[in-house]
């Protein structure tokens, strides 16, 4: 899980604490135990609803919230997990509900004579209304996470459903702020509530306008489609001057059929100012098999972005990159831009040594030769594995071939566990953390 995440929920959790009144919890007095429960439901509720807020704030997919957390595609990571707390600690908030109401059925919970509703007067007469809001979206909101947890379920059908998630938040926003007890309102936890869950309401209205990543929009049209084997197939653009440049490595939310939406695709392309770019996209499934039949020279597209840190730029002068499959796009992009540095100043250029690994379970004869040129152009030394004629990249084979591996840095992209094994196979031979540079490529 990542830090932010830690972070995040240990400061959400010291200003619930801190606004809680502690006296009645630890007194012994027959209403300790109904001190403790409403302790226990508020504060589920009030983190569930404030982690939710910033689940909203983190799909704004700002720059500097980015910059911060790494790249698009991190910050989307961090956005699933806080979503996934957020809906555990909703779930658990209701089972805290239904609990008591149990245990008071047997008779194990008492509810003290005197016990009078914690939220401020104003919102008495919402009450019916949030109790229903906080019911159903949480309904909706577990079976929304069953459909993003399901990987056979098309990632259109997905898209489609998780729109009505800023409906469901503005939803568990009114129950959380009607039932939000006044004490709360007194410390820390309140105000620090309102600011969260507005800057939600704002994002949830501007993702049910449409508005998000609006500005980052650029049209164009499509020049080229063409198969380069592997079931790769290379989609040329053009975009409009809109488009401000990217940089080799990033990646951009891409808009062929605005009924489907838009997929995150890697530009495998150099910017070069003349307003082209070319993605690489591997069928991978339903909506990625059909491309190659329903794309046509002169189709509009619309390309957002860029996005991603995945940018090259590192303390060390030596670097190796890992390519597996498809996660070999990043990396045609950096030596297309290698390749043009190269021609116009081949001093500077040639100064960087780098490996490149491309490991493919089969090696098609044009891609590898395309590769071959523009790799001995940008001055990079090519190292092809193909698994189809037994040849694989081990943590042992990169160290034997990179004498100098450890005054490198690693840049990886391909499948998620390979990633994962050659970062801790390095890391146990003495690789920094912060050397090794993984793209996190998911989006579910």
């Amino acid at each position: 899980m990542h830090r932010f995440v830690y972070i995040l929920l240990a400061a959400l959790t010291a200003a619930w604490v801190s606004s809680q009144p502690l006296t009645v919890l630890f007194t012994a007095s027959a209403e300790r135990p109904w001190a403790w429960y409403l302790a226990l439901l508020h504060g589920s509720g009030y983190l569930s609803a404030t982690m939710m807020s910033v689940t909203m704030l983190l799909a704004l997919r700002g720059p500097r919230l980015e910059a911060l957390l790494g790249g698009l595609d991190r910050l989307y990571r961090v956005h699933r997990q806080v979503a996934l707390l957020a809906v555990g600690l909703a779930a658990t908030h209701y089972a805290i509900k239904l609990g008591a109401k149990e245990l008071r059925r047997s008779g194990v919970l008492e509810k003290p004579e005197n016990a009078k509703s914690l939220s401020l007067p104003l919102f008495d007469s919402w009450h019916p209304l949030a109790k229903d809001f906080g019911e159903w979206g949480l309904y909706v909101v577990l079976a929304l996470v069953a459909v993003a947890l399901l990987q056979r379920i098309p990632y259109r059908q997905f898209a489609r459903l998780h729109r009505l998630m800023p409906i469901v938040f503005l939803m568990v926003a009114a129950h959380a702020l009607v039932f939000m007890p006044r004490a709360f309102w007194a410390g820390v936890a309140g105000p620090l509530a309102v600011l969260l869950m507005t800057g939600g309401a704002v994002a949830a209205v501007l993702s049910l306008a449409g508005w998000l990543g609006a500005r980052r929009r650029t049209q164009g049209e499509i020049t080229e489609v063409r198969p380069i084997g592997l079931g790769v197939l290379e989609v040329h653009g053009r975009l409009d001057k809109g488009w401000k440049g990217h940089h080799s490595g990033q990646f951009a939310l891409v808009t062929f059929d605005t009924r489907e939406g838009a997929h995150p695709f890697t530009i495998a392309s150099a910017w070069l100012g003349d307003g082209h770019v070319r993605f690489g996209i591997k069928s991978l499934g339903d909506y990625t098999r059909r491309l190659p039949s329903r794309l046509q020279v002169g189709d509009p597209l619309i390309v957002e972005g860029p996005y991603g840190r995945f940018d090259f730029v590192a303390a060390q002068r030596r670097q190796m990159w890992i390519a597996g499959g498809i996660g070999l796009t990043p990396f045609v992009a950096r030596l297309e831009a290698l390749a043009a540095e190269r021609s116009s100043q081949p001093s500077v250029a040639a100064a960087d040594p780098v490996d490149l690994f491309y490991c493919t379970r089969q090696a098609d004869p044009e891609i590898v030769a395309r590769l071959a040129a523009v790799a001995d152009t940008a001055g990079v030394r090519l190292h092809v594995l193909d698994s189809s004629r037994g040849k694989s990249l081990s943590v042992e084979q990169l160290i034997a071939d990179v004498p100098a591996w450890a005054e490198a840095s690693v840049w990886f992209c391909g499948p998620t566990r390979f990633g994962i094994a050659m970062r801790d196979g390095l890391s146990a031979h003495g690789l920094t953390a912060d050397a090794f540079h993984q793209e996190a490529f998911e989006f579910r």
